[in-house]
C-alpha cells in the first residue's frame, strides 16, 4: 500500500472538512446577523409604538403635546416635566435607531423612514427648545446628525395642524 497516497487523501479530506465547516459557519453568522437586524427593527418599532399610543390614547397628554410643540414657555412646572421627559424619551429612541443604523443592525430602508419622522418632529419650535435643553444627554455624533437634519430638511406637519385637500397626496 502506498502510504504517501493515503496521507495525501487524508490531508485532502481534512482540508475539505475545514472548508465545509467554514462555509457552515458563514451561513450561521449570516443568519444570526439577519435575526439581530430584525430584532433591532422590531424593538425600535415597538418602542415607538408605545410613545405614539400614549399620545393617541390620552386626551390630556395629546392636548398638552399640541400646545408644547409650538411653545414650551407657556407650560407650568408639571407640564414642563412631562413634555421634557417625553422629548428626552423620544431623543433616546431616535438615538438608539441611529446607532443601530450606523452599526449595520438596522436596515437602511427602515432607517430612512425613521429619519424622515425625526426631521418632521424636530421642526417644531417647542421640540427644538426641548432638544436644546436635552442635547447633552445624547451622543455627540447623533446630536450633529440632528443639527444636519434641522438645517437640510423642511419638516412636514405631523401633529394637530389642519390638513387641506391640496396637501394630501393624490389617491
Amino acid at each position: 500500500m502506498n502510504w504517501e497516497a493515503v496521507a495525501a487523501i487524508g490531508e485532502l479530506l481534512g482540508a475539505t472538512g475545514v472548508i465545509v465547516s467554514l462555509l457552515y459557519l458563514a451561513v450561521q453568522v449570516r443568519q444570526n446577523t439577519r435575526q439581530t437586524r430584525l430584532a433591532a427593527q422590531q424593538a425600535t418599532v415597538q418602542e415607538l409604538g408605545v410613545a405614539l399610543r400614549a399620545q393617541a390614547q390620552d386626551r390630556e397628554w395629546a392636548e398638552l403635546l399640541s400646545r408644547d410643540v409650538d411653545d414650551i414657555g407657556s407650560l407650568d412646572k408639571v407640564e414642563r416635566v412631562q413634555f421634557l421627559s417625553h422629548v428626552g424619551s423620544l431623543l433616546r429612541l431616535y438615538e438608539s435607531a441611529y446607532l443601530h443604523f450606523k452599526e449595520g443592525t438596522l436596515d437602511s430602508r427602515f432607517w430612512h423612514g425613521f429619519e424622515r419622522a425625526i426631521a418632521d418632529v424636530i421642526g417644531y419650535p417647542g421640540i427644538k427648545a426641548a432638544i436644546a435643553l436635552r442635547r447633552h444627554h445624547v451622543n455627540e455624533d447623533f446630536a450633529q446628525h440632528l443639527d444636519h437634519l434641522a438645517a437640510s430638511t423642511t419638516p412636514k406637519p405631523i401633529f394637530a395642524e389642519p390638513v387641506s385637500d391640496e396637501s394630501l397626496p393624490p389617491p
